[in-house]
This record gives C-alpha cells, sequence and structure tokens, in this order.
C-alpha cells in the first residue's frame, strides 16, 4: 500500500514538474520579448508616408494658374508694343492733335501711376519724335519676350525686337535692334503697364534729327 502511494506522489510530481518546465521556456518569436504583434513591423515613418502624400509636392492647379497669367500678361505686352511701334509718316506727327491722340491711346494700357509718369517724361510720344527725326515710318519684327521675375499680381518680361524705318516707298531703309524691360501689374484682373526701361541708347540715336 505505501508503495503505491509513493509511486502516486512520484507520477504527481513529474507531471507538476514537466508542466513549470513548458512554461518557462523561451519563444522562438522574435516579436514576443518587444510585446510587439508581427503586423507593427511597418516603421512610424514608413506608415506616415503611406497615409498622408508628401508635402513639398506642387499644387498642378497652382503652376496652371501661373503659367495662365504669363501668357495673358505677354499677350497684353505683345498688343501694346506692336501699337507703340507702329507710326505712320505725317507733316502732322508733332502736332497737339497728333499728341493727344497717340498719349489717350497708349494710356489706355497703363496703371495710373505709370500713366502720369509716361506723359510727363514724353515717353508717350518717342516713337513719333523717331519717325519725325527720320522722316519715316516706323514699324517692328520679330517682337519677343521673356519672363524675367513672376510674383503674385505681377510679370518682369524682357523684350527684343527690330525697330525698322521706311521711307516713302515703304521700304526698309534702317532696322535697329532694340531690348528693353517691361513691367506689368493685374488690377482688377486686368493686365497693365508699370514701367519700361527702354532701350534708351537706341532710341537717343534714332531721335536726332538727320544731318
Amino acid at each position: 500500500m505505501k508503495k503505491v502511494k509513493w509511486l502516486f506522489y512520484l507520477t504527481l510530481l513529474s507531471v507538476v514538474l514537466m508542466t513549470g518546465c513548458s512554461q518557462a521556456a523561451p519563444t522562438n518569436d522574435p516579436n514576443a520579448a518587444s510585446g510587439n504583434s508581427p503586423t507593427s513591423s511597418v516603421a512610424p515613418d514608413e506608415e506616415a508616408a503611406t497615409r498622408e502624400p508628401q508635402a513639398a509636392t506642387q499644387n498642378p492647379s497652382s503652376s496652371v494658374s501661373d503659367e495662365q497669367a504669363v501668357n495673358e500678361a505677354i499677350k497684353v505686352a505683345e498688343i501694346y508694343k506692336n501699337i507703340e511701334y507702329n507710326v505712320t509718316a505725317s507733316d502732322e506727327l508733332l502736332s497737339e492733335e497728333s499728341i493727344q491722340k497717340r498719349t489717350e491711346e497708349m494710356k489706355s494700357f497703363f496703371t495710373e501711376g505709370f500713366s502720369e509718369k509716361a506723359v510727363d517724361t514724353r515717353y508717350t510720344i518717342m516713337v513719333l519724335q523717331v519717325a519725325e527725326a527720320q522722316q519715316a515710318s516706323v514699324t517692328s519684327e520679330n517682337l519677343k519676350f521673356t519672363v524675367s521675375n513672376q510674383k503674385k499680381d505681377m510679370v518682369e518680361l524682357i523684350y527684343t525686337a527690330d525697330l525698322i524705318l521706311l521711307d516713302q516707298e515703304n521700304k526698309e531703309s534702317n532696322r535697329v535692334p532694340l531690348q528693353g524691360t517691361l513691367t506689368l501689374f493685374n488690377e482688377n484682373g486686368k493686365w497693365l503697364i508699370q514701367g519700361d526701361r527702354f532701350d534708351k541708347p537706341a532710341f537717343a540715336k534714332l531721335s536726332s534729327p538727320l544731318e
């Protein structure tokens, strides 16, 4: 009887020891020690990148809007310069009526601030003076614009052109390359001329009377 009891106790003790060993056995799962589950293996920065687009990505609509603004400004500049560089020879080029008509035509392209300055400096009749001094009609070719600066409601354009003098038979008598910088402001949705750094040396020479 005692032998049976001892066998029973030994068996029970063996079971207890085996159970404790199996619970204390280390696991081969690298995530078990840290308490992380397999689904959390992605780095936080990577997760953020997948959830949110990069902030540095440029807004396509903004780029299109800027390009449209530049195109509109260039269109106004082109119309303006073609008018400025187009004068038909006449004996009345510098008459009061001719000057007034020319001034009003050009002022429609100016901001209020530049309009007063342009009249005071006789900028508005500069090409009339060239036509009068050279006794020729004036036109232009190869007018081109390049954007040199752009900000909100402002575009600065470098322009180049060939100013052409025509004789009485409407034949080219002289061709003068010009370069300048035109500044335009957007006021109430309309592009207007705010300044013109024109080719002063070329116009000074052309405005001198023929010898």
